[in-house]
């Protein structure tokens, strides 16, 4: 198991697998503050509920997420338990499945943070190619049966 060892400003020391190992610290959007893109300046959201302002960032700001899940996992593969600098944070249900649905009709559910995972870069390559895979046999069945009717 991981254990944080010491802070600096932009580095962390862990100790994994009897390592230690330094790290980048992950940019962290904290206490609800966001960042405006077209103003760069800080909207703190001080009438917002925290759940509110934290699932507005995990939906909006792909930075949130990936601190949220460095907060949750470390860094470690959820597949393998490969720990990986370059962790990927995957949608455990892929957001492609959403692609094309009203807002209105929209399952929020893909956007929280118990649907996403992290995944070392080959675990990560892995699911979406059997994803893709799964995806274009579905579209060739309904290809088929189309063709019948």
């Amino acid at each position: 198991m991981e254990k944080r060892k010491k802070k600096s400003g932009t580095e962390i020391s862990v100790i994994h697998q009897n390592q230690n190992i330094t790290i980048p610290r992950p940019k962290v959007i904290v206490g609800g503050v966001i960042l405006n893109d077209k103003e760069d300046t800080i909207n703190t959201r001080k009438s917002w509920h925290e759940d509110c302002a934290t699932e507005y960032l995990l939906i909006y700001h792909s930075g949130e997420q990936r601190a949220q899940l460095w907060n949750r996992d470390k860094g470690i593969c959820k597949k393998c338990g490969y720990f990986d600098l370059h962790w990927e944070a995957d949608h455990i249900r892929p957001l492609v499945e959403q692609k094309g649905v009203e807002e209105k009709d929209l399952d929020w559910n893909y956007y929280k943070l118990e649907n996403l995972q992290t995944l070392c870069k080959k675990c990560h390559r892995e699911k979406t190619t059997s994803e893709v895979k799964l995806k274009t046999r579905s579209k060739n069945a309904k290809k088929k049966k189309k063709s019948r009717n």
